[in-house]
């Protein structure tokens, strides 16, 4: 299996981008785990973007495979921001806090959209 950790978005796209959490090797199991929340911080700077499985952005798609996918709105994600480095929090069934991923960001890199 390929783990994924780098996407390509074009700005203005409201195409849904799918992640899988990890821990070490294995999927993490996101059953009975909420809230979890997605944060892309700009490479260029500027204001953290955030997002809970509370908010239409973020779903768990598939729990027990740790699948996790963003719903960006057309205007959420700007060319002008480069790219985003991604992490997310889980707050698993016993109230345990965890990140993701554990070593690198996962990265969504921006295109123009002429």
């Amino acid at each position: 299996m390929t783990i994924y950790t780098e996407w390509t978005i074009r700005e203005g796209s409201s195409e849904p981008v799918v992640f899988v959490l990890y821990d070490g090797s294995s999927v993490y199991n996101l059953t009975g785990a909420t809230p979890v929340e997605i944060r892309l911080v700009p490479r260029a700077g500027g204001a953290t973007l955030s997002f809970t499985t509370s908010d239409s952005e973020l779903a768990v798609t598939d729990a027990s495979n740790g699948e996790v996918t963003f719903y960006p709105a057309t205007d959420t994600l700007a060319y002008s921001d480069q790219a985003y480095d991604v992490y997310f929090k889980v707050t698993d069934s016993s109230g345990y806090i965890v990140y993701f991923p554990s070593n690198a960001a996962f990265v969504i890199q921006m295109l123009d959209n002429p």
